[in-house]
């Protein structure tokens, strides 16, 4: 009989926590919108590439994360638009840059904002002008690969010089 109740109890704690667990998500997921917005305000930015940078990935200051893309469009002239959304604590100097960045050579994407040092902040809607876009992998270690090519040459030239010219 203990057993029987062990089982009983098990499967009355489960079926509470199934319950519990599945309103915190409906309540979440009806929550209207706004509600969510109102402590927030909308930046934008355009980049040349944003190699594997979507909607939902975060942007941060100094590594605490102060917002998240929410879209991402390609615009006429090939550039990628981001729309960001930014919680109001953080005011954006006007004269900032943002840089796409990556948790570790093959992490996730996000976007690392530098703040500047303007007086005047940008305001709900407005932009960030000063852009660095994604760094290619293959390109990082083309560019490797090249300065220990020019090192080794300068090097092979080095030795190669007369006795005398070498001092």
């Amino acid at each position: 009989m203990k057993e029987e109740n062990k089982e009983i109890l098990f499967g009355l704690v489960l079926f509470v926590v199934c319950v519990m667990s599945f309103a915190f998500i409906a309540n979440k997921s009806h929550a209207p919108e706004d509600a969510d917005k109102t402590d927030k305000y909308i930046v934008e930015a355009s980049f040349g590439r944003t190699d594997g940078l979507h909607p939902g990935d975060k942007v941060r200051i100094a590594g605490l994360n102060v917002g998240e893309v929410v879209k991402a469009e390609l615009m006429p002239d090939f550039r990628v638009h981001l729309t960001m959304l930014l919680d109001k604590n953080y005011k954006i100097p006007d004269d900032s840059s943002i840089t796409i960045e990556s948790d570790s050579l093959m992490g996730a994407k996000y976007l690392e904002i530098s703040p500047g040092g303007d007086d005047m902040e940008i305001p709900s809607g407005g932009q960030i002008y000063y852009t660095q876009d994604s760094m290619v992998l293959e390109d990082l270690i083309d560019l490797v690969i090249n300065y220990a090519k020019s090192k080794q040459a300068q090097a092979s030239f080095d030795s190669q010089k007369p006795k005398e010219a070498q001092k």
